[in-house]
């Protein structure tokens, strides 16, 4: 990766949490918690997910960058979204601190030079060395998260990879987004039309969701 690729890689970033922000602006609670089963994150799940997602990788990061002989900690995200109160998150403040977080991140990785991103860490999960360009990825084919995140996913039924590297994989997080909002709509929308209130339901599109790239 050139420097050159670095920068694009980070304004790219940089525009996520505005972009997320459009994309759930105005949404009703109802559609934000709407789960199409047990097993699958609603939207303010997927939000509370970035957040912290970014405040993890921030401390990876780190590691890779400062310490000596760093190992990486791997998390089970679905045992954090259980945990750590997901649902009882505010939308607001999710997209703030996610924003905060990110605009910290990027500001780092300006400071840093090419031969930087060979810094690496151990995944104990991978029995192997991370390095601090797997978090930046230069290829959208290979914008996988490489660290486990997938098993979870796919136990959701969420076909989606790479959902949580740092430079979050452009139309995937817009389809998964918008997956649980289409999911969220037909089943409230279906819910009002039974009761009489079809009209009153509120439901409308996501702002910007055909063109939203995070």
């Amino acid at each position: 990766m050139t420097e050159a690729d670095l920068k694009k890689h980070l304004d790219t970033a940089e525009k996520s949490p505005k972009q997320i922000a459009a994309a759930v602006s105005g949404l009703p609670d109802e559609t934000l918690r709407y789960k199409p089963s047990p097993n699958k994150w609603c939207i303010l799940e997927i939000l509370a997910h970035l957040a912290d997602i970014e405040i993890l990788y921030a401390y990876r990061m780190r590691q890779m960058l400062a310490d000596r002989d760093p190992v990486i900690a791997p998390i089970d995200q679905d045992a954090w979204a259980k945990n750590l109160g997901y649902m009882e998150s505010s939308p607001p403040e999710l997209i703030a601190l996610y924003g905060l977080n990110r605009h910290a991140n990027v500001r780092l990785l300006r400071r840093l030079k090419v031969d930087d991103l060979k810094k690496s860490a151990r995944h104990p999960e991978l029995d192997r060395q991370v390095t601090v360009a797997d978090y930046v990825p230069d290829d959208v084919e290979t914008r996988a998260e490489p660290f486990g995140a997938n098993r979870a996913a796919e136990k959701r039924g969420v076909t989606i990879r790479g959902h949580t590297s740092l430079f979050i994989w452009n139309s995937r997080i817009e389809v998964w987004l918008r997956q649980s909002h289409q999911r969220s709509r037909k089943f409230l929308t279906k819910s009002c039309s039974r009761s009489g209130r079809r009209a009153t339901c509120g439901l409308g599109r996501i702002p910007g969701a055909q063109r939203v790239r995070v």
